[in-house]
């Protein structure tokens, strides 16, 4: 049976592989994409500084920094975001396995192989999934804290959280809700506390390097963001996202709704029946929506009393637990096979129609810090084949820099003009044109 088990795995892991690669190099780099490259392309003092890109800790942009040396190629450049959305197929499997078991497991690893959204941020050119793979790695480790309390697993706790704490803030999110489930279960655990708190100084230290630089971010963060503000839809959007990723305008309301709503309902249906001999426990069906909601309810509440920080790629982290509850509920409507199949292929259906329009590039849904990916390449390839001296290249938009500095010689770079730059907008040391 195990053999069976690994076979499946082993297919989803291909499965995802071959989504990711797929089509991989065919988009040109688009704003966040070639801000990132371009600022890997700096001095150590400007990667590890207040001022360097997005206001994000250091992690991907050193690596970036090393791995970008090995050349500009779309497909080179995006293959280490691709490597750590497969492994995290693997990681989801063993965080179900731990909660639940191989069949929900496996359930769970085919939502994030299959998904549009984690394959969207498979091919991009940024830190999300290796967020996602070393919050995974710290959720994972915990588990296994909480489980057996060896030494070893304390050692790989530190070392993922505090990595994944220099990949992207959003971590402290996960350590927050990890010491908060802690506290509330403390009587069960409390002969791992000695351990634990040690556990949490040792991230601490190992990030206190970072820290001046977190809190100068904090500052700048409540001066300025372009973030609007959000809503309860923000939160339904993010299942939504989750589920089907960003290439959905085609679709009726009814199909996206349906695609949350009816799933969802499904597995609190499944989850109040009479449970199977094989007992789903209480405890890790609460692990799993207390991991899921408590961040995002934190993000929300965070983003409504202070500013918003709410976006569903930073919230990535958190989506293997949406899917671990989809697979929960799911898993529970295998005796009715008619039903369990019915439910597979309406989420193939929603799956391939997202994919398609994703692979394409059409149907786009628009969603907050999400831009269609536009064919930047082409147009520079032809203004560098045509370019004569004395020309000027005119930007009508700042978000069109970034792309257009990656990809033209240094020759012409000079020449790059934005037309009218807002007074005070931070792009304001670039030449402006003002056209009248």
């Amino acid at each position: 049976m195990k053999s069976i088990y690994r076979f499946i795995m082993g297919l989803l892991l291909i499965a995802g592989l071959i989504l990711r690669l797929y089509s991989i190099g065919s988009k040109s780099l688009w704003f966040d994409e070639a801000l990132s490259l371009l600022e890997s392309q700096k001095s150590f003092e400007i990667l590890l500084g207040v001022d360097a890109e997005g206001m994000h800790p250091p992690l991907y942009r050193l690596f970036l920094h090393f791995w970008g040396a090995l050349g500009k190629n779309e497909i080179l450049v995006r293959i280490p975001s691709l490597l750590f959305g497969v492994l995290s197929i693997l990681l989801i499997y063993m965080i179900g396995n731990i909660l639940f078991n191989k069949p929900i497991a496996l359930i769970g690893a085919f939502f994030l192989a299959f998904s549009p959204f984690q394959i969207h941020y498979s091919q991009e050119v940024r830190m999300y999934t290796l967020l996602l793979l070393l919050n995974s790695f710290s959720i994972y480790f915990f588990l296994k804290i909480l489980n057996q309390n060896k030494g070893i697993f304390y050692l790989f706790y530190i070392l993922s959280t505090s990595l994944g704490l220099y990949c992207h803030y959003a971590v402290l999110l996960t350590i927050f809700t990890q010491n908060v489930y802690f506290i509330l279960f403390y009587k069960r655990y409390r002969y791992i506390i000695p351990r634990w708190i040690t556990a949490q100084v040792a991230v601490l230290l190992l990030f206190s390097p970072w820290i001046p630089v977190l809190m100068n971010h904090l500052f700048r963060v409540r001066d300025n963001l372009w973030i609007p503000p959000i809503s309860i839809s923000s939160l339904m959007l993010t299942f939504k996202n989750f589920m089907l990723g960003y290439y959905t305008a085609n679709l009726s309301v009814i199909s996206v709704v349906f695609s949350f709503f009816v799933i969802f309902a499904i597995c609190t249906l499944f989850l109040l029946l009479p449970q199977r001999e094989n007992e789903i426990r209480k405890e890790s069906v609460f692990f799993l929506l207390f991991h899921l909601l408590f961040p995002l309810i934190s993000a929300f509440i965070i983003s409504k009393i202070w500013r918003p920080i709410y976006l569903d790629r930073a919230l990535i982290a958190f989506s293997p637990m949406y899917y671990l509850l989809l697979s929960l509920g799911i898993d529970r409507a295998r005796d009715n096979r008619i039903l369990f199949f019915s439910i597979l292929f309406m989420i193939m259906v929603l799956f391939s129609l997202t994919l398609k329009n994703y692979y394409q590039g059409q149907n786009f849904s628009s969603s907050i810090g999400v831009l269609p990916k536009k064919p930047l390449r082409e147009s520079i390839e032809y203004i560098i084949t045509n370019y004569k001296e004395g020309d000027i290249i005119a930007l009508t938009h700042q978000s069109l820099l970034p792309s257009f500095e990656y990809y033209c010689p240094d020759r012409l770079r000079r020449h790059l003009y934005i037309v009218g730059i807002p007074e005070g907008d931070y792009m304001s040391n670039y030449k402006s044109l003002h056209l009248k």
